[in-house]
């Protein structure tokens, strides 16, 4: 009877543990299905982010377009910098024609 009680008692003991570990199977599917999830969830968000990413413009870019800029304007402000002083100056040139003319004619018709 000996032999019967400890093999009963170790068939029991073997179907706990063959329990146990088809609990922890089931345990690690369910862990591994959530995690699958979450991983998948993961790579839509990056997916997104990706594309938002690409929406927006690099900085490098931005700073070389900036500084073209800012040079093409500072060079348009040095144009129209020239052109108003040359106005200026070809006004007072003739301004001043005009001045000597009316002059010279002032003293030549007099007489």
């Amino acid at each position: 009877m000996d032999d019967s009680y400890e093999e009963r008692l170790i068939l029991s003991r073997l179907e706990t543990v063959r329990a146990r570990l088809d609990g922890m199977d089931i345990a690690i599917d369910v862990k591994t299905r959530e995690m699958d999830r979450r991983l998948e969830s993961l790579n839509e968000l990056r997916a997104e982010v990706i594309r938002d990413r690409d929406q927006y413009a690099k900085k490098e870019i931005v700073e070389t377009r900036f500084e073209t800029f800012d040079q093409w304007r500072h060079d348009i402000i040095h144009r129209i910098t020239v052109i108003e002083t040359r106005s200026a100056v070809y006004t007072s040139i003739v301004g001043v024609v005009f001045l000597l003319f009316q002059i010279i004619a002032h003293y030549f018709l007099r007489r």
